[in-house]
């Protein structure tokens, strides 16, 4: 009788249990979407090293959170560095990484250059992270520079038309906007 009077009460005030709303926004570059689809393999082979009880269960663990904090990093850092590209503060060199390439602001301005400094840093810091855990997952057995020119294209192409891109034998160039019209076909 106890129960049935709760009831009764509950739908005297109309309270009820509601589902969360859930909002998903939001797309990944190619990049994003290559290195997702390797850290859900580094998931499922975390799963099977972690059942074996081993030493190497916490280094994958702890590799694993690593890359996870660098993706979420590199977003969170994303509009301001599009924004350096914009202004050819930086450019996208030709081992995939960032590279800052000095203009009046960065030469005058030590607190801008110091703020430009430590986003480059940073990028480059997680991009190897990634970079570094997609070939030992892959077992690429190249040579370093081939690994890394590898990495530059597809960081390449992700970029908007007007970024300055540095070509293979080292020349920066802006990238051209057919360019990236191209590449969304």
């Amino acid at each position: 009788m106890k129960w049935f009077s709760l009831i009764i009460l509950l739908f005297m005030f109309n309270c009820g249990i509601q589902a969360p709303q859930l909002s998903v926004t939001g797309e990944k570059t190619a990049l994003e979407k290559q290195v997702l689809g390797d850290y859900e393999k580094i998931e499922s082979d975390s799963w099977f090293i972690a059942s074996e009880r081993s030493f190497n269960e916490f280094r994958t663990q702890s590799d694993n959170e690593a890359i996870f904090t660098a993706m979420h990093q590199r977003k969170a850092r994303k509009t301001e560095l599009d924004d350096l590209r914009r202004d050819k503060v930086i450019g996208e060199n030709n081992r995939g990484f960032l590279e800052v390439l000095p203009t009046e602001a960065y030469e005058e301005n030590e607190d801008y250059r110091r703020r430009v400094d430590e986003l480059v840093q940073a990028e480059n810091r997680d991009r190897k992270r990634l970079f570094e855990r997609i070939i030992e997952i892959n077992q690429w057995q190249d040579d370093e520079v081939s690994y890394y020119q590898q990495f530059a294209r597809p960081q390449q192409k992700s970029v908007a038309a007007g970024t300055m891109i540095q070509d293979p034998q080292g020349h920066w160039t802006e990238k051209a906007k057919q360019e990236k019209e191209t590449d969304q076909l």
